[in-house]
């Protein structure tokens, strides 16, 4: 038995020993991390851990003065005057007093090798990016608030681009210059255009700038001949973009002798003035269902139908005898509400949010009315037609441009034909 107590003291006292031999330093710092004698002074303290085991890690825990976690990590060692100087290495995390989390650092013999966040005190996210060596190196991106932020690429500290971007949480965004800060709109590229058939017809597309603009053409006879144009256009980019399809669209025809022509874009007002107001509103409202439901919307109609009979006294026209007569007139009229017209473009709009569902709402889309100026607001859509005066030619090419950038559509059209009917009258189709 005393064998076994003498034993169990010896295995004791050797841990004892050897845990006195980890050395523990405790260091003062005032506000700027540099040493400080007099605890007056100091506004964090640190507890350093150097063990005599060569193989284990140095860890230290930085506290404020007040006794709350300031920071903990691993070193691989600290400079006794400004800790600058200190060789930090691994894991390294830092706190507010509240304890949530300010920094995240990995370091590798004292310089940021791997993922660095930093936090606000609510706990959300103002820095984020990689470091290999200390530099810079993949995307980087800092918040502005909740809701902005902006994102920068690197490559070994370099900066990848002359630009960054800039977007929010709904996912819009736009490109700046580094220099000075001015919005990019650049021109795509023929290559970046796409096509999607929706029953047969073909919507060409781009996604660019922060903008998806898809339009396609059709001919169309209605008091002329004209290329018509369906066009969608969804803004998710954080700039507004006022558009004004007679000075934002320009068009042109190529024949068989390759002879380009200039194709005159028309304005709503403009086409109004060449059709009587209310046979366009016939036209257009008859012809696209979806457009009168939101147009009309906000008018209610009345019907008042008059019944009359009566017989006439002399012969009438060539001869024919007196006879009984009777009909009725009926006469219409409209009132209209401002309110409920706001409603029906407001569900309209809800149908257009994003550019995919305005592609495969292609049926309704190209039932609203003719496009006339707009401001498109971030996060809007706005869908139509517009119509553009057409001749005889093989292709037909359509710029919508931008802000500067020129978004390109080719379509190919064959010549009008003629042919003569039974009694002799051409036809045209």
């Amino acid at each position: 038995m005393k064998k076994l107590l003498f034993t169990i003291s010896i295995i004791l006292s050797t841990h004892y020993i050897l845990s006195a031999q980890d050395r523990t330093d405790t260091l003062y710092y005032d506000r700027n991390w540099r040493t400080t004698n007099d605890k007056t002074f100091a506004d964090y303290y640190r507890i350093a851990k150097y063990p005599q085991d060569s193989l284990q890690e140095r860890k230290y825990i930085d506290f404020y003065i007040t006794g709350e976690i300031q920071s903990k990590g691993q070193f691989i060692s600290i400079d006794n005057k400004d800790d600058k100087y200190s060789i930090f290495d691994g894991l390294c995390e830092s706190y507010y007093k509240n304890g949530k989390t300010a920094e995240i650092k990995n370091f590798r013999k004292g310089v940021l090798d791997g993922e660095y966040k930093s936090f606000n005190e609510d706990g959300l996210i103002n820095y984020a990016g990689w470091f290999i060596n200390g530099k810079k190196h993949g995307i980087h991106t800092k918040f502005i608030n909740k809701d902005r932020y902006i994102q920068k690429e690197y490559s070994e500290g370099e900066l990848t681009s002359d630009y960054y971007i800039m977007a929010n949480s709904d996912g819009l965004m736009i490109k700046r210059k580094h220099i000075d800060d001015s919005i990019i709109w650049e021109t795509p590229a023929i290559n970046e255009r796409q096509t999607k058939y929706i029953d047969g017809r073909a919507w060409q597309y781009y996604s660019k700038n922060g903008l998806t603009i898809a339009l396609t053409s059709t001919n169309y006879r209605s008091y002329g001949k004209w290329h018509k144009l369906d066009i969608v256009i969804t803004n998710n980019s954080l700039q507004s973009i006022r558009f004004d399809p007679s000075r934002n669209i320009s068009a042109q025809s190529t024949d068989k002798k390759s002879i380009t022509t200039y194709l005159d874009v028309w304005s709503c007002d403009r086409y109004i003035k060449k059709v009587n107001r209310v046979q366009l509103a016939f036209a257009i409202l008859a012809g696209f269902s979806e457009g009168l439901a939101s147009s009309n919307a906000g008018y209610s109609t009345s019907y008042t139908t008059s019944y009359y009979n009566g017989r006439t006294n002399n012969y009438g026209y060539r001869g024919y005898p007196s006879r009984n007569y009777t009909g009725s007139a009926t006469h219409v009229s409209r009132t209209y509400n401002g309110y409920a017209a706001y409603q029906a473009s407001v569900i309209s709009q809800q149908r257009l949010t994003d550019f995919c569902n305005a592609l495969n709402l292609e049926k309704e889309n190209k039932r609203l009315e003719y496009i006339k100026e707009n401001t498109i607001y971030p996060g809007e859509t706005i869908a139509g037609y517009v119509l553009v005066k057409r001749i005889n030619g093989e292709n037909a090419k359509f710029v919508i441009d931008i802000l500067g950038a020129k978004y390109s559509y080719d379509y190919f059209f064959g010549k009008i034909k003629k042919q003569k009917s039974k009694r002799g009258k051409t036809l045209k189709y």
